[in-house]
């Protein structure tokens, strides 16, 4: 059974109209082993439906000043055509480092190809899709924080295909099937 984990992020500015509170550096995606940049990601590719696609870590960075504060972290994902939204809760590093904090996982793995445990989703092509929202104080900041691909959340197409197991019963079978029909005909 394959197993892949994805980190997701990205390289962004201050997200907020007087700059207090936001995001920086880069975050990458790291999806079976490989890490990507998220601005260049544009698909997980071919999933075995038997397989583990898991989201479990994240590397985030945000800044706070002038009294600003956030929070508290979460990550929203959804897979389209899925109505549920999932939601995983991040937790900032025990320490700053001047205004600077990182936050990373803080809950259990959540798997895409479950849909998070509600039930394997079919074969087919799907699409990804994850926002960040950081909560605030709301002192010198405009409020809560997103960091969501200038609105359009980032977004990773991948397609669900059967087991690779499945593709030899199928061919054993056929190769059965044609030996039958010929010695049926001899």
């Amino acid at each position: 059974m394959k197993t892949t984990y994805l980190l997701v992020g990205s390289l962004l500015a201050a997200t907020s109209l007087n700059a207090a509170t936001g995001f920086f550096g880069t975050t990458s995606i790291i999806a079976d082993g490989n890490t990507s940049d998220v601005s260049t990601l544009t698909s997980f590719g071919n999933i075995s439906n038997a397989a583990t696609f898991e989201i479990q870590g994240f590397d985030l960075n945000t800044f706070e000043d002038n009294g600003s504060e956030i929070t508290h972290m979460n990550m929203f994902w959804t897979i389209d055509g899925f109505t549920n939204i999932h939601q995983i809760q991040l937790t900032p590093a025990p320490t700053k480092i001047g205004n600077d904090r990182n936050w990373v996982i803080s809950s259990s793995t959540q798997d895409l190809v479950t849909n998070n445990g509600l039930g394997t989703i079919a074969e087919g092509d799907y699409t990804f899709q994850a926002y960040f929202e950081g909560y605030t104080n709301g002192t010198n900041t405009a409020g809560n924080i997103f960091l969501n691909n200038g609105g359009s959340n980032y977004q990773a197409t991948f397609t669900i295909v059967p087991e690779p197991g499945i593709y030899a019963l199928i061919a054993g079978l056929l190769g059965l099937s044609f030996v039958a029909l010929k010695r049926r005909q001899a």
